[in-house]
């Protein structure tokens, strides 16, 4: 009986068992601007159990739960869930689709913003998802973002897609950037900016299909072309790329027992 009872502690051993694993949202960027969200999540398997840790500056940044729609429309005035202190722990614990945002003004519209799909809780990993794949766009290639530049000629030929990134590189002491509304876009209106960036040096992801406007505020230059106008379509994916899982298994090699065997050990 001393044997049948180490027996099925090795089989109890053996059994293939749920793993759990911490994420680390953005990795070393954390939960921060100018972080594109829909890469990181790309590869990536969430499971009931696991963790995501999000790591920000507490001045700066919080974290909102929110709804689908207040997801797509960067609404924070009904978040189900708050977080706030720099360092948030959020457990998974059902399937389906969840969506933080940062509530912080213009930060979400700048894409700090995370949709995650939660998957039951497994044995081992599933096989690799499409990969999403994003492109980063210079605007302006090497002039960047200046005066005496196209960009109706510069976004001849171009698609972007969901995922994809404008790097707006300028003199930060005679240029910004403003988001707008297609009518001040038209009109080189400034008064109304949805989100604007300055610095000489931004990153911009593109997070919903559309069209989405651009101006510089600097009095004249808009007026002058320097402007952007771009159509964002869905994202595309492809096959065959490794994915980050997160999850292990073990196979345990070599133990194989017939029931004769046991039945053997028993008598």
């Amino acid at each position: 009986m001393a044997m049948v009872a180490a027996l099925m502690m090795i089989l109890v051993i053996a059994a293939p068992a749920a793993y759990a694993t911490q994420y680390t949202v953005g990795d070393a960027s954390g939960w921060a601007q100018q972080v594109n969200y829909i890469t990181w999540v790309s590869g990536k398997t969430f499971r009931v159990g696991d963790t995501l840790l999000f790591t920000y500056a507490a001045t700066l940044h919080s974290v909102d739960v929110v709804s689908q729609s207040d997801y797509n429309s960067c609404n924070t005035a009904n978040a189900l869930t708050s977080y706030t202190g720099g360092n948030n722990n959020v457990y998974l614990t059902t399937t389906g689709s969840m969506y933080f945002i940062c509530p912080t003004p213009g930060h979400c519209q700048s894409g700090m913003k995370l949709a995650v799909t939660v998957t039951a809780a497994g044995t081992s990993p599933p096989p690799p998802p499409p990969a999403a794949y994003s492109t980063q766009y210079t605007v302006g290639d090497a002039s960047g973002w200046a005066q005496q530049v196209n960009y109706i000629t510069w976004v001849s030929g171009k698609t972007f897609r969901v995922g994809d990134t404008l790097l707006f590189t300028y003199v930060a002491t005679q240029h910004s950037v403003d988001v707008v509304s297609q009518s001040d876009y038209n009109s080189c209106n400034s008064a109304n900016a949805l989100t604007s960036y300055t610095g000489g040096n931004n990153n911009v992801i593109l997070t919903t299909t559309g069209s989405m406007y651009f101006i510089c505020p600097t009095p004249g230059h808009c007026q002058s072309g320097m402007k952007l106008a771009v159509t964002v379509g869905a994202p595309l994916s492809g096959s065959g790329a490794v994915g980050n899982f997160g999850h292990k298994s073990f196979v345990v090699l070599g133990l194989s027992l017939s029931v004769g065997a046991v039945s053997a050990l028993m008598s």
